[in-house]
C-alpha cells in the first residue's frame, strides 16, 4: 500500500494510522502523547553546551594561545553537523503534517508520512555520520600534535582517522543507495515509499552496524592518550589529573552505547517512532560529548590564563572585602586572612627572579619521560594546547 499512496483517495486515508493500540490504549489524534517535549529540551541542551564549548576554544585560540590546526577546523565542522543533525530532528518531531518523529505509531496518520519526512529522516541519519566523523577526526589531530613523537602511538592515530574516514563515509553512501529512489524511477511520495518498503531491516543492520562502530571507536579514543601520559615523569596524582582532562570521552563513550543499545531495540519494537527518537537523542549527546572531549584540553588555557581567571578574580573581590569588614569590626586579624587567602590559591609569597614555582600548573603539563624512555619523547608538547 505505501508504494502506491499518491494514487489512493486520500479520504480513506484520514483515520488510517501507522499502527493498531494496544490493548488499554485508543487512537488520539487531538492531543497524543509524544515525546516531542523531552527531545526538544535535551537537543537544545546538546547545542548549547556544544557552543559553550566551542566559544570557549575559539576564545582561548584566538586570545591566548595563538595556535590553529586542522582539529579546530574539524571541531567547528562537527559543531555545525550537530546544529544540522539537531534542527532536522526537531523538525520530525510529532504531531503535524510531516512529523512523525516521537509519537505513537496508532496516533500517527497515514497522511501524517510526506517526501519531506523521508528526506529529512535520510538527512538526519546522514548528518549523525558527518558529525561524529568530524569530532572524531578533530580529537585524532589533537593526539598527533600531542602525541606524534611516539612511532606507535602515531600509526594507531593514523589507523584511527583511516577507519573512521573510511566507516562514516560508506555508511552515508549505503543510506543513500537504501534511501534514495535510483535514476528512472519518480522521485515522488510514491517513489520513496517504495524504496522505504523495500529495504525491510536493512537500514536497521546498518544503523546497529554504524552505533557499534561508534563506540569501539569511543573506547579507541580514550585509550590512546591515556597509555601515552601514563609513561611521562609526573607524579602520580598529576598523571591523573592530566588523563582525566581526556577521560571526558567516557561520556561520549556511554552516549555511542545507549544509542547501539536503542537500534537494537528498534528491530523488535512495535512502536517504531517512539523507540526511533531516543536514538535520535543519544546521537546529539554523543556528539555533543565529543566535541567537550575536544575542547577541554585547549579551553584548560581560558582556566589557568589570568585572562579568563574570572572566578578566581572574584573570589578575590569578595574576601578583600571580607578582610576589610572584618578590620572595622575588630575581628579576625588581617594576617589570618591573608593565610586564608593563601589556603585556597589566591595570594602567594613573591617569587625571587629565575626562582620556579614547583607546584605552578604549567608542572601539570610537563612532559619528561620517565627514566629509560627515549629522549625523543621530551618534545611531546602537552603544553602546546594549553599553556602557549
Amino acid at each position: 500500500m505505501s508504494g502506491n499512496m499518491d494514487t489512493i483517495d486520500p479520504t480513506l486515508l484520514v483515520n488510517m494510522t501507522l499502527g493498531q493500540p494496544p490493548p488499554g490504549k485508543e487512537t488520539n489524534f487531538i492531543n497524543p502523547e509524544t515525546f516531542k517535549t523531552q527531545a526538544e529540551i535535551s537537543m537544545n541542551l546538546c547545542m548549547a553546551v556544544a557552543a559553550v564549548f566551542i566559544i570557549l576554544r575559539l576564545y582561548a585560540k584566538i586570545s591566548i594561545t595563538k595556535m590553529y590546526g586542522w582539529d579546530d577546523v574539524w571541531c567547528i565542522l562537527a559543531f555545525a553537523g550537530l546544529v544540522a543533525h539537531d534542527a532536522v530532528s526537531i523538525s520530525l518531531l510529532a504531531p503535524g503534517k510531516g512529523r512523525i518523529l516521537g509519537g505513537h505509531m496508532w496516533d500517527i496518520k497515514a497522511l501524517d508520512i510526506t517526501k519531506a519526512t523521508l528526506q529529512k529522516t535520510l538527512a538526519s541519519v546522514c548528518l549523525y555520520a558527518v558529525a561524529a566523523l568530524f569530532v572524531k577526526l578533530s580529537i585524532l589531530c589533537l593526539y598527533l600534535r600531542l602525541f606524534k613523537v611516539k612511532t606507535t602511538v602515531r600509526w594507531l592515530i593514523y589507523g584511527g582517522m583511516a577507519a573512521c574516514s573510511i566507516l562514516y563515509t560508506a555508511s552515508v553512501i549505503s543510506n543513500m543507495i537504501l534511501f534514495v529512489p535510483p535514476p528512472g524511477q519518480p522521485q515522488t511520495l510514491a517513489g520513496w515509499s517504495a524504496k522505504a518498503a523495500a529495504i525491510g531491516n536493512n537500514a536497521n543492520h546498518l544503523a546497529i552496524f554504524q552505533g557499534a562502530f561508534g563506540t569501539l571507536s569511543d573506547i579507541y579514543l580514550l585509550v590512546i592518550p591515556v597509555q601515552s601520559i601514563l609513561v611521562l615523569n609526573l607524579p602520580l596524582a598529576k598523571r591523573i589529573g592530566v588523563s582525566l582532562i581526556f577521560m571526558t570521552g567516557i561520556i561520549a563513550t556511554a552516549c555511542s552505547i545507549g544509542s547501539l543499545v536503542f537500534r537494537v531495540k528498534v528491530l523488535s519494537s512495535t512502536d517504531l517512532m517512539w523507540d526511533s527518537v531516543k536514538i535520535y537523542i543519544f546521537s546529539s549527546a554523543e556528539i555533543t560529548a565529543g566535541i567537550v572531549c575536544a575542547c577541554t584540553p585547549v579551553c584548560a588555557a581560558v582556566f589557568r590564563s589570568g585572562k579568563g581567571n574570572f572566578f578566581s578574580s572574584f573570589a578575590q573581590r569578595y574576601l578583600s572585602r571580607t578582610r576589610r569588614s572584618q578590620k572595622s569590626y575588630g575581628t579576625p586579624s588581617e594576617q589570618s586572612a591573608d593565610s586564608g587567602d593563601r589556603k585556597f590559591g589566591f595570594a602567594r609569597p613573591p617569587r625571587q627572579r629565575g626562582e620556579m614555582d614547583s607546584e605552578s600548573t604549567d608542572g601539570l603539563y610537563s612532559t619528561q619521560p620517565k627514566s629509560g624512555c627515549d629522549s625523543s619523547t621530551r618534545s611531546v608538547e602537552l603544553t602546546s594546547v594549553v599553556v602557549k
